[in-house]
């Protein structure tokens, strides 16, 4: 079995959660098959990520895309095609010529798009199974985010975007061989969208043997860790929200107290988490788990999203204990007070953050049970046999429809 996979970015190094949900699929997928990749990049890759690439793909292809041109792209492509803005910058006939080129010299029997972003390439193929796998729900995403935005103008922009992606996937869903979604919750509103979408459930996983144990911490004044690109909006909102709001009431709880946020980050909002006691902004770091080092609680005070926030994942296979909001949990099969503490208001985000610390038996519990759920549902190993099963029927099916013309 050939697989080609669309990706919008380099998907190595794996440094976003992005990034690490196509990287682990390519290592699942080179399980059973060959794997090729088509991809878009800033820039040229350097030798390590070349070598890491050709270690689980057999062929893979590297496209151009100025980001700089972003905006200026994106947002004509968005006023003369009613497409959303996001979407648009990624429409470029110079990947569609790379597509081509590709399907005639490798011959894939399935082709998976990464994203909305990659998937409307998906309908200029002919004769070829393909599944669009959706990571998130985007409109959904774009809608709940307007709706934590206070400013009129930002809020009414997002919602305009949210029902350009929706009027896209009602279009696209219906034309691929499968919709892959990250979660049930996910293809329940995908359904509800769109009846005739054929879908799937495949969750992201990890690899358990990437992420080493860190022991609990010292008796020393609590750390606190968030991770995550800021880049992406309901990431940097959420954290954002955790520091002026949240934050402050741990503090008086407990002095000397440090909230230590991992991950890339722009400047003005690097600038207001800075501005707040006790909060530390490391930007992009090449290794994460150094940064994790003491940690007493990893925190996920997500507000907006869809899919799953694989960062849960790493923590709780890294043995950090954790508390997140609902929708920060959204799409993994967590039980509060097993795996994790769930809390949505200020009040009660600090009150579980608190409880974490000063209970060092229920912090365990999550070290023990949250590695034992990676191990046993969101492994490599675990989700490879399952993902062969839903590709080979997909490839059947596109076989079959195929045949009947």
């Amino acid at each position: 079995m050939r697989v080609l996979h669309l990706s919008p970015a380099i998907p190595w190094p794996a440094n976003s959660g992005g990034r690490i949900c196509v990287w682990n699929q390519l290592r699942i997928d080179a399980r059973f098959a060959e794997v090729g990749l088509l991809t878009f990049a800033e820039s040229s890759p350097d030798q390590a990520t070349v070598e890491a690439l050709q270690e689980y793909c057999s062929e893979a292809e590297i496209v151009r895309r100025p980001r700089a041109l972003d905006g200026v792209v994106g947002g004509a492509r968005s006023l003369l095609t009613s497409t959303a803005m996001n979407l648009a910058k990624y429409r470029w006939p110079v990947f569609s010529d790379a597509l081509k080129g590709f399907l005639d010299r490798w011959s894939p029997d399935l082709i998976v798009a990464h994203h909305l972003h990659m998937g409307h390439y998906l309908p200029e193929v002919r004769g070829t199974a393909t599944i669009l796998r959706e990571h998130n729900v985007d409109s959904d995403l774009m809608a709940r985010y307007s709706e934590t935005l206070a400013n009129p103008a930002m809020a009414g922009f997002a919602v305009r975007q949210s029902d350009q992606i929706r009027s896209t996937e009602a279009r696209l869903c219906p034309r691929v061989t499968r919709c892959l979604m990250i979660t049930s919750d996910d293809e329940g509103k995908i359904l509800e969208m769109v009846p005739e979408a054929r879908t799937a459930v495949l969750p992201a996983g990890i690899d358990p043997a990437d992420y080493r144990e860190i022991p609990p911490p010292l008796d020393v004044p609590p750390l606190v860790v968030a991770v995550g690109s800021l880049n992406f909006r309901p990431t940097g909102e959420g954290i954002l929200y955790f520091a002026e709001d949240v934050w402050p009431r741990l503090r008086r709880s407990f002095p000397g107290a440090r909230f230590r946020v991992i991950g890339e980050c722009p400047d003005a909002l690097r600038r207001r988490l800075m501005a707040v006691a006790g909060v530390e902004v490391t930007g992009r770091v090449d290794a994460v788990r150094p940064q994790l080092e003491g940690a007493h609680v990893f925190v996920v005070p997500v507000r907006a999203g869809s899919g799953m926030r694989i960062r849960i994942l790493e923590a709780m296979a890294h043995q950090v204990p954790l508390v997140s909001t609902t929708i920060g949990a959204e799409g993994i099969d967590v039980t509060h007070e097993r795996h994790l503490l769930l809390a949505d208001t200020t009040e009660d985000l600090a009150r579980a953050v608190t409880r974490v610390i000063k209970e060092p038996v229920l912090a365990q519990t999550f070290r023990r049970e949250g590695r034992r759920l990676v191990e046993r549902t969101y492994s490599i190993a675990a989700l490879a046999p399952v993902t062969e099963r839903i590709y080979r029927r997909a490839i059947a099916e596109a076989t079959e429809a195929q045949s009947v013309r």
